[in-house]
């Protein structure tokens, strides 16, 4: 599993209701760098930076999963930076995969 799908699984957990903002996933991918056995290739690298520890890869997958549709990024108001959450992609005949998965 990749970095990328780590990112994805942890935005669609369902603890956030409103989406999570950036500080919240870079700290949530850190601890997983710290605590997790995973191999080096499924955890991002990070460097110290403002507000604690950053990883530039996490604003990039964040962009390929909004653009693939997957991830949806909601600015928020009056803020420089959005809320992501997972979006529910729809099957050609415009199942959900979850009502798919669950026949």
């Amino acid at each position: 599993m990749k970095a990328r799908d780590r990112l994805l699984l942890f935005i669609a957990l369902d603890g956030a209701p409103r989406g999570l903002d950036p500080i919240r996933l870079q700290k949530g991918m850190f601890l997983f760098a710290q605590e997790s056995a995973a191999g080096e290739d499924e955890k991002y690298s990070f460097v110290p930076y403002n507000y604690g520890p950053m990883s530039a890869q996490i604003y990039s997958d964040l962009d390929r999963l909004v653009a693939d549709g997957v991830v949806e990024a909601a600015p928020e108001r009056g803020q420089s930076w959005s809320r992501y959450s997972a979006t529910i992609r729809r099957g050609p005949a415009g199942d959900s995969d979850s009502a798919k998965a669950s026949r």
